[in-house]
Parts: C-alpha cells; sequence; structure tokens
C-alpha cells in the first residue's frame, strides 16, 4: 500500500463525519465516527487477509480527535450562550427564571411573540409635587429606595421587570417563562407593593415624601413579547392594548381613590374558588382614556358584605334587572353610611346612575327597546 494512503483515509474520513456533523448533534456525531470506525476496521482486516498491510490507526485517531473538538465546541457555545442568555435576562427576571430559561436552552424567549400576560402598572402620587424643592440627590435617594423594594416584590412574586418610567413601574406575569396563576401572583404583588410603601412611608417620616400613595393597575390580555427595538439597542418588553389598559387602569385609581384596580378580564382570569376572588369589589364599568369600549373595574376589599352586595348589584345591572339592582345600591348606600363612609359618595352616584336607567326603562316598557347599563366615560384628565 501506498505509504499516504491511511493518513489520506483519515483525512477523508474526517471531512465525511465533518460534513455530516456541521449542525453538531452529539449522539449523531458518536454514532456516524462508530459506523466510520468500524467501516475502517473490517477495511483493515480485509487488506490484511489479502496480504496488503493498511493501518487503522491515523483513521481511528482522527475520528476520536473530531468527536472530541466537537464535543468541546459543542460545550462552550452552549455555554456562551447560557451566558448570554442569563446576562440578558438578569435584568428583569428573579435568578430561579433565569435559570430555568438557560437549563430549557429556549430561544424563543428574545423572539417576539403574541402571548396572554397580567400586566401592572404602579405609579407614585403626588412625588413630583414633593421632590419639586428637593435637591436632586434627595429625590434620587428616595427614588432608588422606592425602586429596590419594588424590584424586590415583582421578582419574589415570579415577575418580569420591564421598565421603569419616571417614578413608574411596569412589570407582567406568563413570560418569558409560562406561569398558569399569572394573574393571582400579579394580584398578589400588587398587594405585597402595598405594604412595601407602608414601609417606605414610614421610612421618609419629615421629608415631603411621607404622604405619597401607590396606584397600581392590573390588566390581562393579549400582548407582544420578546426583544423589541434596533440593532443599536434593544430591550426585552410588552407593546399591545393591553398595556395601554393596565397603564390606564392605574390613572384611574384617581377617580375611585383606590390604591389597586383591576379589570374584569384579570377578575376573569382568577380561580373562581380562590381567596383573591372573594376579596375583589365591582366598583363600575367605565370606558377608559383612549378606549371606545367599557370594561368592568375591581379593587381589592375586605370588607366581606360590601363585596356580595357589589357582586348582587353587578349580576342584576347585566341581567337589566333595575328594581333588583335599586334595592343593591340602597343596601351598599345603607352600608356606606354605617361601617364604609370612604364609599359613600361611589354608592350615591351609582344610585343615581341606576335610578335613571331603571325610570328611562319604566317610561319605554312598550318599546321594543332593551335598556343596558352603559359604561361610565371617565375623565380623562
Amino acid at each position: 500500500a501506498h505509504p499516504a494512503g491511511p493518513a489520506l483515509q483519515a483525512l477523508l474520513a474526517v471531512g465525511v463525519v465533518a460534513g455530516l456533523t456541521r449542525r453538531w448533534r452529539g449522539w449523531r456525531a458518536l454514532w456516524i465516527s462508530i459506523a466510520l470506525a468500524l467501516l475502517t476496521l473490517i477495511g483493515g482486516v480485509l487488506a490484511y487477509v489479502a496480504g496488503i498491510w493498511w493501518s487503522t490507526l491515523p483513521t481511528l485517531a482522527g475520528l476520536v480527535l473530531h468527536l472530541n473538538v466537537g464535543a468541546a465546541d459543542s460545550y462552550w457555545r452552549e455555554r456562551r450562550r447560557r451566558e448570554h442568555l442569563r446576562n440578558e435576562f438578569a435584568r428583569y427576571v428573579p435568578p430561579a427564571v433565569v435559570d430555568a430559561l438557560a437549563a430549557a436552552g429556549t430561544e424563543s424567549a428574545v423572539m417576539a411573540e403574541r402571548r396572554v400576560l397580567t400586566l401592572l402598572f404602579s405609579d407614585l402620587a403626588g412625588f413630583t409635587a414633593a421632590s419639586e424643592n428637593l435637591p436632586p440627590e434627595a429625590v434620587a435617594q428616595a427614588l432608588n429606595a422606592y425602586f429596590s423594594r419594588m424590584t424586590h416584590t415583582v421578582h419574589q412574586h415570579g415577575g418580569t421587570l420591564d421598565k421603569f418610567i419616571g417614578d413608574a413601574v411596569m412589570a407582567f406575569w406568563n413570560a418569558p417563562l409560562p406561569e398558569p396563576a399569572h394573574a393571582a401572583r400579579a394580584l398578589a404583588c400588587a398587594q405585597a407593593m402595598q405594604a412595601d410603601m407602608v414601609a417606605l412611608r414610614a421610612a421618609w417620616q419629615g421629608t415631603p415624601f411621607a404622604e405619597v400613595q401607590l396606584r397600581i393597575g392590573l390588566h390581562t390580555g393579549e400582548a407582544a413579547v420578546g426583544h423589541l427595538g434596533s440593532h443599536e439597542r434593544f430591550t426585552y418588553t410588552a407593546v399591545g392594548d393591553a398595556v395601554n389598559t393596565a397603564s390606564r387602569l392605574e390613572g384611574a385609581n384617581k377617580v375611585f381613590g383606590t390604591g389597586i384596580l383591576l379589570s374584569g378580564a384579570t377578575r376573569s382570569a382568577l380561580p373562581d374558588s380562590g381567596p383573591e376572588s372573594a376579596r375583589l369589589l365591582w366598583l363600575d364599568t367605565v370606558v377608559l382614556s383612549g378606549r371606545s369600549a367599557g370594561i368592568d373595574v375591581f379593587c381589592v376589599s375586605t370588607d366581606a358584605a360590601l363585596v356580595a352586595i357589589s357582586e348582587a348589584l353587578h349580576g342584576h345591572l347585566q341581567a337589566g334587572a333595575w328594581a333588583r339592582a335599586l334595592q343593591c345600591c340602597d343596601d351598599w348606600l345603607a352600608h356606606a353610611r354605617s361601617q364604609a363612609p370612604q364609599w359613600l359618595a361611589h354608592a350615591e352616584q351609582l344610585h343615581r346612575r341606576v335610578q335613571a336607567f331603571a325610570h328611562a326603562d319604566s317610561a319605554a316598557q312598550d318599546a321594543p327597546v332593551l335598556n343596558v347599563f352603559s359604561a361610565r366615560a371617565l375623565d380623562k384628565s
């Protein structure tokens, strides 16, 4: 045999296995290498029987070397990919979620996709006015304390921290990893954030920030989520009408005097038998700024009697049972006067609206008109 024959065979074998495993798959490379090694050994044995000395060592050594180099390269590429994924998502999600993303090896997280999310917007009411006459260092210190606590709370409840906008926080649940209980976890986070604000206001006693209030809006709906932006700068975020609705709900807290306001979509995403649903007070059906359709809005309440009254009122309004709805309004008024004075003005406003619909329905009894309780347009200011 020609002295260069075994070396050429080795180059050919390595070239074949390299061509077949350009997209590296460990098990595939192993089996191809084993098959070529067996063919090489069989060929060497047949050549020996025929009286030809043909060394199989170069081919076997080349196959083993290629397999080890390919495995090492695959390991380092996977490690770099995971480190890149960690670096990208460490700013948005808690470490446990980053570890799960890296372990799952998912690349879909970085691509924009449509997904149902529960979104949270929070804002500090009165912060701008409180910081007006303070040095920038004092404002920055207060904001750092606020953002640090809110970030910890969002991550503690499995949320993805999207961004800070002035003194506002945007977060969402159910991405990048699926979270079946996204609405419940978002609501629990909102309540924990309000508890954090109590501690922050205590720490800010003696400063203008001691009176600021936290307002939170929650909404559940479809949004596009993923890495969005330009080639020079991009971020992991969510966009869509659901995002705008959550932002508008945060602002609507001002109208109702509430700290947490959530949409009917978020209420529907909560388990009916869960404790969260039992503490939600239906407030009204409203048209938010920038929208044309009305949505139901709820707030968190520990007043079980008032929650029951509001639930009954909501059901009667949907059914057009005006007499029963008026009775519920009377019950709400009586309860507000005796036990919940903060809801008295709202109860009176609801009573007037329901009474107007009831009178209109009575006046049109003989007309084939379905009088439906319409949404209340909120002041855009």
